[in-house]
């Protein structure tokens, strides 16, 4: 759990470890990182800092335009890896 704290900028986003380990979850949906443990899963490190405030402006936008400001998600298990980087018997290799 430290290591999703300290990854996710949850202190540099305005929350304490003490809530983030009382509620993990709420606290990443609170600090806009959501996905940050599916983002870590797949080996990238989360968004920083910046880049959770621009989520933050982009899906203000969104939803004041009348659209959905949160995607869809079909599966919390699904890994997306980048492109060209599948391995051999691990898919299409083009």
């Amino acid at each position: 759990m430290v290591q999703i704290y300290a990854e996710a900028y949850l202190e540099r986003l305005g929350f304490s470890y003490e809530q983030f380990a009382a509620a993990p979850i709420a606290t990443l949906y609170a600090a806009g990182q959501p996905d940050a443990i599916d983002i870590m899963r797949s080996g990238y490190r989360p968004l920083l800092p910046k880049q959770v405030a621009l989520r933050r402006a982009l899906q203000a936008k969104w939803k004041e335009e009348g659209h959905p400001a949160e995607p869809q998600r079909r599966s919390r298990s699904v890994v997306h890896r980048p492109v060209g980087l599948v391995g051999p018997g691990q898919g299409d290799a083009g």
